[in-house]
């Protein structure tokens, strides 16, 4: 229990300035740039120069950081899985198409498709219906070959790109890192020495 005099001020201040300000600079179409040293000058003169002088504005800006790239990158990914489920869906119907040409039954060609798209049965049914239908059509069955393109479908499924969120993992490295696994950097003001800081 403290007894002295209370010049000290209070020990739970969250903006108290434990480390050097960081400098950051925002350019004119809102994206951030990062000097490699506060002593930099701005990359532009229309930069606005950001310090995050107390722990509460660096966690501010790495979470608003970080909502600003989650948002970019949740659209670049619904439009990638936009492109991707537009060119399954073409080639699901060329596939179709080119299964009941040979004639196949509707049956045959709807436990292929599903199996294209994950929802087929296990390994050694699909390599049955491949065989079947190469019966039907009068073709070879390769089963070698076949089974190279089952696994190139289960990889598909198994992308993680596609069905997984990607994450946006923004972090400022002095506080994400400590000087066993921060970069380190040389300039003149190390006298070109490597340095942690």
């Amino acid at each position: 229990m403290c007894r002295g005099s209370g010049s000290h001020g209070s020990i739970y201040r969250q903006d108290a300035l434990h480390f050097d300000p960081i400098l950051v600079y925002q350019m004119p179409d809102g994206t951030h740039y990062y000097p490699g040293h506060n002593a930099d000058p701005a990359p532009v003169p229309e930069a606005k120069p950001i310090w995050l002088n107390t722990l509460r504005r660096a966690d501010a800006f790495v979470r608003e950081t970080n909502q600003r790239e989650q948002l970019v990158m949740d659209r670049r990914t619904e439009a990638r899985r936009n492109q991707i489920d537009c060119q399954q869906k073409e080639s699901r119907a060329q596939l179709r198409s080119a299964l009941e040409r040979r004639g196949i039954s509707r049956a045959n060609v709807e436990a292929i498709i599903a199996d294209r798209d994950g929802r087929g049965p296990s390994k050694e049914v699909v390599m049955r219906q491949f065989e079947d239908v190469a019966r039907a059509s009068g073709q070879p069955f390769n089963r070698e070959h076949v089974e190279r393109i089952y696994e190139r479908t289960q990889q598909t499924r198994r992308n993680p790109e596609y069905r997984t969120r990607p994450e946006s993992r923004f972090t400022i490295d002095v506080f994400a890192n400590d000087s066993s696994n921060r970069m380190g950097y040389r300039d003149e003001r190390t006298g070109w020495r490597m340095k942690k800081s």
